[in-house]
This record gives structure tokens, sequence and C-alpha cells, in this order.
């Protein structure tokens, strides 16, 4: 295995943030004028209208596109490859719409919905967890896991050139930390 030195790591880190950097600035102006600016009363103050109501386009705007994708989602399909059978690619869509059910994935799922209808960027982790903690028990399963703020907290290579960054040789993705 090739070990690779801190500043190597920082100086790819370095690079794949500046990369689009531009794009996560602007998609971060998204989302605070989605959820907070669009109501500054600052803005409205220089305004010489005679009602200043509250007419929140943006919200119904953005519940109609969710509802939409909700209504007719995106699904995974695995296809048996290197001569692997169909019954196994059957077992594994089994096995991914299965992980769909709980609360966490749903979680994860809206959260990237949201972010990718407000700023154009969403996504979540897909993690293997093991059932449960006791001495023999090696069964694992599929979780998924919410990335907030995902515009700004992961950054793909910078060479990578599909817009869904399959290409990707590197991902790195920032994780809170406290300091306790």
């Amino acid at each position: 295995m090739k070990k690779l030195e801190y500043n190597k790591i920082q100086d790819a880190f370095e690079r794949d943030y500046s990369f689009a950097e531009v794009t996560r600035e602007r998609a971060a102006a998204d989302l605070s004028f989605f959820w907070i600016t669009h109501w500054d009363d600052a803005i409205l103050s220089g305004s010489q209208l005679l009602y200043k109501g509250e007419f929140d386009l943006l919200r119904k705007a953005m519940r109609d596109i969710l509802s939409d994708m909700r209504s007719a989602p995106v699904q995974a399909n695995f296809e048996p490859k290197d001569g692997t059978s169909d019954e196994l690619a059957d077992l594994m869509d089994g096995i991914y719409r299965t992980s769909c059910r709980d609360n966490v994935s749903n979680e994860a799922f809206d959260n990237a919905s949201i972010e990718q209808v407000v700023c154009g960027l969403g996504g979540w982790r897909l993690r293997t967890k093991y059932e449960s903690d006791s001495d023999g028990n090696n069964n694992q399963y599929i979780a998924r896991e919410p990335i907030h703020e995902f515009n700004s907290t992961v950054f793909f290579d910078a060479n990578a050139k599909y817009i869904d960054k399959s290409d990707a040789l590197c991902c790195t993705v920032l994780v809170p930390m406290s300091s306790n």
C-alpha cells in the first residue's frame, strides 16, 4: 500500500478546493438567499411600495419540484458484470431498496434533494455497518448518512470531468468535530 505524505494530501486538497471555489460560493449564496435573505427587511427598506407583504414564491416552487421528484424517484439498478448472474444483480437491487426505508435514509434523501434544488449540489454518504456489536455477528447492512451543506463540505478531484463526478480519483469530505 502506498503511503501518502501529509504535504501531498494537503496540496491535493488545496487544488481541489480552489478548483470549484467560485461555484461553491455561488451555491452558498443561493442557499443563504433561499433560507434567509429574501425575508431580509434591510433589502426592502429602500423600496417605495405601499404594501410589503410576504410572497414566498420560492418555497412554493421548491415544494412543487420536490413533490415531482418524490413522485418519480431515481432508482438504482444494478447490472450484472464480469459473468455474474442476473439473480445477484436482483439481490443487490433488493438490498439497496430495503435500505431506503429507514428514517436516516429518508432524511439523507430529503436533505440532498432540497440542497440540489436550492443550490444545485446535494448528496449523501453510503456506509456499511454491522447489525450488532456482539461477537460472531458479521452481518452488515447499507446505511445512508446525510451530508449537510454538501456544497461547502465535499470536494471532488479537480480532474474529474463528468457532471456526476463518477470519474473522480479522490473526494474529500469535511466532517465537523468537537474539541472535547
